[in-house]
């Protein structure tokens, strides 16, 4: 992020700007690991559900596993549960720590000292991995 500078800054209104460039860096970051559109999400948690639910022994009909089984590389249900699972959880933990640095960053923000510097400083080296 590069700020434009003045004799008279107006620290109050970069600091604004400074965490929306912070909230865009975050979501450009989510949007690295999440599907878009939301009936594409929709599907995943019925999904999720439907292994869960098969994991737990709870008696379905598993139309959505039952159809990515067809193309999945999973040799069976119990297989593909779990791997839906799994990577719900880990795509979890990734959103998690988007959502630690991403709030952390924007008070560390609110509270630095009025150096344009700092501020610009906080905003570059923010990275949401």
């Amino acid at each position: 992020m590069k700020l434009q500078a003045k004799k008279d800054y107006d620290y109050t209104k970069i600091k604004q700007n400074a965490k929306i460039a912070i909230d865009r860096k975050a979501e450009a970051a989510r949007a690295k690991i999440a599907t878009p559109g939301s009936i594409q999400s929709s599907v995943y948690r019925e999904k999720l559900e439907e292994a869960r639910n098969y994991l737990n022994g709870v008696e379905d009909d598993f139309v959505l596993l039952s159809a990515e089984l067809e193309i999945s590389k999973a040799s069976d249900m119990e297989e593909l549960a779990n791997i839906i699972v799994t990577n719900f959880n880990n795509w979890k933990t990734r959103m998690a720590k988007i959502e630690k640095i991403r709030p952390s960053r924007k008070a560390m923000i609110d509270n630095c000292e009025n150096d344009i510097h700092k501020i610009e400083s906080l905003v570059t080296n923010t990275v949401f991995t």
